[in-house]
């Protein structure tokens, strides 16, 4: 877990509901920061290896050829947010399980920089800084610590935190994120969605949350968020992280 000043993690193995974060002042903004592909580039290397892990789990689960497995995979991922939610929900798959066998990096330190220009940018923004992220919590902190991102986080919120009686219920979820704002003590105007995935900023939007998305390595550089619906459902687009601040400036 993330220690320090002012600082504090989600116990893992609490519920949501045991969980009693403690500011040292009550937030006047939070920064919820999306990990992979918002904060460090994930697409080059590590997202590779976790899609074909999760393809080689899928297919031995369900006895399914390589190119099935692949197909449910992205499937999944599009239906319920994470290929985690659907494999537990529709097959009855152990997530904890699931998320060792796909997320196993001892290399770590080889995949992601060591970036500390971007931790002094960052920490110059006015508020707390949430990582708040689909992936496990191991791997989380292995990738905060091999980039020096874990000097940043004031608390850091993986999917193992996003269960609310016995379901898995990863972003984009609305339900999660109001529990997890009250969970926080945060108002949900005093928040901002940092975020790599269209889908994850709509899911905040529902909730009052604003959304800054995150273009520069996105696998959804393609889409536009306001083409469904009513309303602004992202407030802002960017093409790097490091711009967050300069709209935060404005």
């Amino acid at each position: 877990m993330i220690r320090g000043k002012r600082r504090y993690a989600v116990n893992a193995t609490s519920s949501p509901s045991e969980s009693s974060p403690s500011w040292s002042s009550p937030p006047t903004k939070v920064w919820l920061f999306d990990l992979d592909n918002t904060l460090h580039h994930a697409s080059l290397k590590i997202m590779p290896r976790v899609n074909v892990d999760m393809t080689a789990y899928v297919a031995q689960f369900l006895n399914l050829s390589d190119e099935q497995a692949q197909v449910v995979r992205k499937q999944y991922w599009r239906q319920y947010g994470a290929t985690l939610t659907g494999m537990h929900r529709r097959h009855g798959v152990d997530p904890h399980d699931f998320l060792r066998e796909t997320h196993r990096f001892p290399d770590m330190g080889q995949l992601v920089p060591f970036n500390p220009s971007l931790v002094n940018h960052l920490r110059r923004l006015p508020g707390y800084k949430v990582i708040f992220t689909n992936a496990p919590m191991e791997y989380a902190r292995s990738v905060l610590k091999h980039s020096g991102l874990n000097k940043l986080a004031d608390a850091v919120i993986s999917i193992e935190h996003m269960q609310f009686r016995g379901q898995w219920q990863p972003k984009p979820s609305p339900s999660m994120l109001k529990r997890l704002l009250a969970r926080l003590q945060i108002k949900a105007s005093r928040a901002v969605l940092i975020e790599d995935t269209v889908a994850n900023l709509h899911g905040a939007y529902q909730c009052g949350v604003r959304g800054i998305w995150v273009r520069g390595m996105s696998y959804d550089k393609n889409h536009n968020p306001h083409r469904a619906g009513r309303g602004r459902k992202v407030s802002v687009q960017v093409q790097s992280v490091r711009q967050v601040r300069r709209l935060a400036l404005n």
